[in-house]
């Protein structure tokens, strides 16, 4: 019933404590019988309600509004809580009223339980009904009540003494409305008498009408603080009423739609609004408290004294006790709890906790505590919360907020280390603990009174790195394809797997292994066994496993083609796409975290591969991805790295938006298509064929033409060759073998293979591509026989070379643009922006400036006139 037990349960999910044997359980249940003898009284009894409670009615009438009950089982009539103080104890009566509309509701209301702690704590039911119209039929009977075990306790060794009170509801129907009265008292021996509680003002389910009353005991500093959800319409601020007995405090609601709670929301954020009641006025007060149970505890005893004195003839370095010290409470210490009265806040004496081997976490902090100054270290317990530490400095002072203590130590010129002496099996050096996930402590030290931020652990602090190498073979063989696949996980992964290897056997690690690819390769196998190296100095714990992968490629009809799909589980795992585009409340990321994929693949021949490079961001995380290639390797990279622990509503757009990108490139298809019978390609030839005489005529046509001598004859010596005129003389007879490298590079059209490939990638426009690869070819043909025939004139020094050569030198850059729009309008499937690149647009400048050099040049005319 209070926040502190559903904490330490929680916590220990989180810490990875180890199993414990059943002589220790069996010795333990032994303490608490004998340390407890309370929780033998009765945790419930009956008596009629407090005169002090104002019982409201309950309105039964069914509204137009109890259809939207359905999705919830149950519509909430009357939700009624009254609280107020006698002395010490705190008395909470409530009077609750719910519909029955459908068979989930049904279900869930035919037993009624409460857990209530006998050492401090009675339940007193008032009234238990069902009412069926106007009769009502009362279901308090002894036969009726069932008391249990508290759930859950011995799991992660908590014994807390709790026992659950149950209530059995007989002939239920639909449309029933149950309804009950009952008041918890409860007397914590803990807070010494003082208040500090919670009370929710929202409901989850639909409620015609929430009253809260809460009387605040008169003559104390009681103060209270109201706590909303994000994006809550209003303040709830209660109305404040003054009484003989005290100040008051009352909201009453009405018509409730209900929130019920959002997937994936931090475990810091409250769905429903709250208000904090306590009588602690500062963090000081709380230290205080916590300090007067702590006592002398941490003392160190001669056997404390004697274990670090051996510790020191070791190693005489603060930091080698720190880490002995650790690791001794860590590993040698049994994480046993006896959470039952005082037990629940009050820790152990260190010597006890030395000699009996187990204890919580307060008993294992103050151990540790009592170790770090027997070796003249300074070190201090310090409560954190599993739960809510990022907000607690928007808290109001509690010593119910805390739910955990670890160990700040403050080892001199260093900044200080925070240790969770529960936590098992942790590797690497003290530097770890310079950090913490818990964000926010309270330390146990005189004169601390403010909470102490804690810094934020970094991405590579929870890292893990996946390297496969597949190793495939063409469809066409019956090898299997081969997978080596390599995780290394550093820091809290290591940690995290580490305990994993512990509890499970060799076959249970190798199944988990196989069948993180049954799903993507079903027939999948095990080629060697699994190896393992564990550097846990470096905190790095590397796994290793062989498969071999019969029936790799899959065959597609429909394309008729083979094909894989390859996948990036890792970081897909981490990038999940939220379950609604909209929300109130904040998501939670994985953080800290790094998730790297590194993915290569071997092929037995050339593969076509497309160079990728993709980054993407949200608030939350960093994506990247790279594909490249080379020498048959295709080598492939995903990366994620968190910013944060959660995405605000108002980013939740942007950060599914950048979420849905990451994701595409998280996949990469791989495609095999048998290529078809190489042969020649006769229509190219015959076109070719075909070409030839037309060629051959526009060539002699060409050759013979002559244009008239000029009239004025050429000045005597011009005729003679100059640095100009041998430009013009390399350009002529570089041009045929220009034009010929042109012409190599569509030898490709000869093969009927080569041909049905690009006309199978041309899909759509195949018919225009051949029209513009034909237009192309016969260019490219002319203008190398154009080309050989420029370059004889120019040897020769016939008349006709100069218009020749003009002509030539302006079709070849026309043709370029002309081409350039052809494939626009096709399109092709190459980049056709590379034929305006920066060396073609050179090329075409000295084209012109040759041109004008031979139409206007004196001795060009002199020498092909003489």
């Amino acid at each position: 019933m209070t926040p502190d037990k559903a904490g330490e349960r929680g916590r220990g999910s989180r810490t990875g404590r180890p199993l414990c044997l059943l002589l220790s359980i069996a010795l333990a249940t032994i303490l608490v019988t004998l340390s407890a003898p309370s929780q033998a009284a009765n945790p419930w009894r009956v008596a009629t309600a407090p005169a002090w409670a104002e019982r409201l009615e309950v309105d039964t009438t069914v509204s137009s509004e109890a259809d939207n009950s359905a999705s919830r089982g149950a519509e909430v009539l009357l939700q009624q809580r009254d609280v107020r103080f006698e002395g010490s104890t705190a008395l909470w009566y409530t009077h609750r009223a719910f519909r029955i509309v459908n068979e989930s509701g049904l279900q869930a209301a035919s037993m009624l339980t409460w857990e209530v702690d006998p050492s401090y704590e009675q339940l007193v039911f008032h009234s238990v009904a069902v009412r069926r119209g106007a009769d009502r039929f009362s279901r308090l009977r002894t036969e009726n009540v069932r008391v249990t075990a508290g759930d859950g306790t011995l799991e992660h060794k908590m014994f807390e003494g709790t026992q659950t009170v149950a209530v059995v509801l007989d002939d239920l129907r639909l449309g029933d409305v149950v309804e009950y009265e009952y008041t918890l008292r409860s007397n914590d021996p803990t807070l010494g008498g003082r208040v500090a509680l919670s009370e929710t003002l929202g409901s989850s389910q639909p409620t015609r009408r929430l009253h809260v009353r809460v009387a605040l005991p008169p003559h104390r500093q009681v103060q209270w603080k109201v706590h909303l959800p994000q994006g809550a319409p209003d303040t709830l601020e209660p109305r404040v009423e003054t009484t003989p007995e005290g100040t008051v405090l009352l909201w009453d609601r009405t018509a409730l739609a209900g929130e019920t709670p959002e997937d994936d929301i931090p475990s810091w954020y409250a769905s429903l609004p709250y208000v904090q009641v306590g009588e602690f006025a500062s963090w000081r007060e709380v230290v205080d408290w916590a300090t007067a149970m702590y006592g002398q505890a941490a003392e160190p005893t001669p056997e404390i004294k004697s274990l670090v004195s051996s510790w020191r003839k070791e190693g005489n370095d603060d930091t080698q006790i720190i880490s002995r010290a650790t690791r001794f409470v860590q590993e040698q210490i049994r994480y046993v709890g006896l959470e039952i009265g005082m037990g629940r806040r009050r820790p152990a004496r260190a010597g006890d906790v030395l000699r009996r081997r187990y204890g919580d976490c307060k008993d294992k902090s103050v151990l540790l505590v009592s170790l770090l100054r027997a070796g003249g270290i300074s070190a201090d317990p310090a409560l954190v919360s599993t739960s809510i530490g990022p907000i607690l400095t928007d808290m109001m002072p509690s010593p119910g907020l805390f739910d955990h203590v670890i160990v700040r130590v403050a080892p001199g010129k260093f900044a200080p280390y925070w240790i969770d002496p529960t936590a098992t099996h942790e590797g690497g050096d003290l530097d770890r603990y310079h950090a913490s996930s818990y964000a926010n402590a309270l330390v146990l030290r005189a004169g601390v009174a403010a909470l102490e931020s804690m810094p934020e652990p970094a991405p590579e602090s929870n890292s893990i790195t996946l390297t496969e190498t597949f190793r495939v073979q063409l469809p066409s063989t019956s090898d299997a394809a081969e997978l080596d696949a390599e995780r290394v996980y550093e820091a809290d992964q290591a940690d995290g797997f580490r305990q994993r290897f512990q509890r499970q056997s060799a076959d249970q690690i190798d199944k988990y292994y196989l069948g993180l690819y049954t799903s993507i390769f079903p027939r999948i196998e095990k080629l060697s066994p699994l190896e393992r190296a564990d550097d846990r100095g470096s905190n790095r714990l590397r796994v290793v496993a062989h498969f071999k992968i019969p029936g790799f490629w899959s065959w597609d009809a429909a394309e008729n083609r083979h094909s894989v799909q390859l996948d990036s589980s890792l970081t897909s795992e981490v990038l999940k796409q939220p379950g609604a585009a909209s929300r109130k409340a904040p998501l939670q990321f994985d953080h800290p975290l790094l998730a790297v994929h590194r993915m290569t693949v071997e092929f037995p021949t050339d593969w076509e591969v497309a160079p990728v490079e993709e980054n993407e961001a949200s608030t939350a995380f960093s994506f990247r991805h790279t594909t490249t290639y080379a020498n048959k390797r295709m080598e492939m990279l995903w990366e994620v790295r968190s910013k944060k622990a959660f995405v605000s509503s108002t980013d939740l757009l942007e950060h599914a938006s950048s979420i849905e990108r990451a994701r595409k490139h998280t996949s990469t298809v791989l495609t095999y298509k048998a290529p078809a019978p190489d042969g020649i390609q006769w229509p190219t030839v015959v076109g070719l064929m075909l070409l030839a005489p037309a060629l051959a005529y526009g060539v002699v046509r060409a050759w013979r033409w002559s244009p008239a001598p000029a009239t004025q004859p050429p000045q005597p010596g011009l005729e003679k060759a100059s640095i100009g005129t041998v430009l013009v003389g390399f350009r002529c007879l570089s041009g045929p073998f220009v034009m010929l490298s042109n012409l190599v590079d569509f030898r490709w059209m000869l093969s009927t293979a080569q041909w049905a490939g690009a006309i199978e990638r041309m899909a759509a426009s195949r018919w225009a591509y051949t029209a513009l690869v034909a237009a192309e070819t016969t260019v490219q043909v002319t203008l190398w026989a154009y080309s050989v025939v420029v370059a004889l004139l120019f040897f020769l020094r016939k008349r006709s070379f100069p218009t020749h050569f003009t002509v030539f030198n302006l079709a070849w850059p026309a043709w370029a643009v002309a081409d350039y729009f052809l494939c626009s309008l096709v399109p092709v499937d190459y980049e056709i922006d590379e034929l305006f690149n920066a060396k073609t647009m050179s090329s075409f400048i000295a084209t012109f400036l040759f041109v004008m050099y031979v139409r206007t040049s004196k001795r060009i005319a002199a020498r092909f006139q003489a």
